[in-house]
């Protein structure tokens, strides 16, 4: 009993009444639907959403249950202004959550909140189909790319894939000239694994170009350089995705993790950038350097950046310079992930909108290895870094995100 979703829908609303249905375990776990069903109260207003999804919602219930979806219902005209017109988001005229929560005095927004699922169930990714998956979003770069990135994938196996006892957190690529890449992290067949195994493929590759073209002096690459290749693989891949996947659920999913790795590259990272450039600047006056020093220090930077309306753990908060070993060991790694996502999506762009030289100038940008200077490499593929220009495009790329799904979660 597969339910499945129409994929041109032509009212949103009455797709959305079969979500008690299609989203909440029907068909597959009776027992924990039945803990969410029916809903204990319904609020909308009449007679606007009667003839849309709370028709299609009761309609459903007839016919697969026979019960009621719900057991109390609050509803009410279109709520007006002032000047009397309906109040809606488009007009301006909407209440917005930080003054409703103000006036109402309810809990405001937390930090976890903002990690909270938008699915009701991880959609499986299996690692073969990651692969695929990726191979299909990489394919721009043409064939040799494609066809070192799976070799590596799958019949030379770079990656060390599963979780495994006494396995580090994590994920990296590594290696050097003579042998090929090598890849540790963790699968586990899911999109966020996906994103990851695209992330470090990118590094991979970044080598193998790199290794080939140049002499053992010039084959290691910069951080700097490092983090574009990298996030140019997500870049890419989740682009395929978001054309060639309709489902709702799947669409949701995938920006969920898009968003997940914006806040960490375009928020998080910097944040303990000036988390280490403020640790080195006491580290130079003498000032004292203890644990509790530094987790206020980290609560003091992630209050500032989130502001008022999110209320954080300062505890929790506070020791995520403990969490990230893994990359405060280099100086400023961290805010290199900022510059790395903005450069991969600025030349993301020019190969997907298929701009002349775009593909050749990327491959050779990976060819160059360390024989340039990362901004002149960079410069040279397309993208300048000393210019605001890749911050701000990433900035419109983040934007579309945050559109597509207020369309699909309508």
């Amino acid at each position: 009993n597969l339910m499945t979703r129409i994929p041109d829908v032509g009212n949103p609303w009455l797709d959305a009444g079969i979500v008690p249905f299609s989203t909440m375990q029907y068909n597959s776990n009776q027992q924990a639907w039945r803990e969410w069903y029916p809903a204990n109260l319904v609020t909308e207003c009449f007679p606007g959403q009667f003839r849309n999804w709370f028709y299609a919602m009761l309609s459903m219930a007839t016919m697969m249950d026979g019960t009621p979806p719900f057991r109390a219902l609050l509803g009410h005209r279109l709520v007006m202004n002032e000047d009397g017109k309906p109040m809606h988001k488009s007009d301006g005229t909407a209440i917005w959550f930080e003054e409703a929560a103000e006036q109402l005095g309810v809990d405001t927004l937390r930090e976890y909140d903002i990690k909270a699922p938008l699915v009701a169930e991880p959609l499986p990714v299996p690692y073969r189909q990651a692969v695929d998956w990726i191979c299909a979003g990489m394919a721009p770069l043409g064939e040799e790319y494609v066809n070192v990135l799976r070799r590596g994938a799958l019949a030379e196996r770079w990656i060390d894939l599963y979780p495994n006892k006494g396995k580090e957190l994590g994920a990296f690529s590594y290696g050097g000239p003579g042998t090929h890449p090598f890849i540790m992290m963790s699968y586990t067949d899911d999109l966020f694994s996906m994103s990851t195994l695209a992330h470090e493929l990118g590094h991979s590759l970044h080598s193998f170009y790199s290794w080939r073209t140049q002499p053992a002096i010039y084959a290691r690459y910069t951080l700097f350089a490092a983090e574009v290749a990298s996030n140019f693989n997500q870049a890419m891949v989740r682009d395929y995705l978001l054309r060639t996947q309709p489902e709702r659920a799947f669409q949701i999913a995938l920006i969920e993790e898009a968003m997940s790795n914006f806040h960490r590259y375009f928020f998080l990272m910097p944040t303990l950038a000036r988390f280490e450039l403020e640790l080195h600047e006491r580290a130079e006056r003498g000032d004292a350097l203890t644990a509790a020093v530094l987790n206020d220090l980290m609560a003091d930077l992630f209050a500032e950046g989130y502001g008022t309306e999110l209320v954080s753990d300062r505890a929790r908060t506070g020791n995520t310079w403990a969490q990230f070993s893994t990359h405060l060991y280099a100086n400023f790694y961290v805010y290199q992930y900022a510059t790395g996502i903005a450069g991969a999506h600025a030349l993301a762009r020019g190969v997907l909108s298929g701009e002349s030289g775009a593909v050749d100038r990327y491959l050779e940008f990976l060819r160059a290895g360390g024989s340039r200077y990362p901004i002149d490499a960079l410069r040279q593929a397309g993208v300048d870094l000393c210019s605001p220009e890749p911050i701000d495009a990433a900035f419109a790329v983040l934007a579309s995100y945050v559109e597509r799904l207020e369309q699909l979660l309508l």
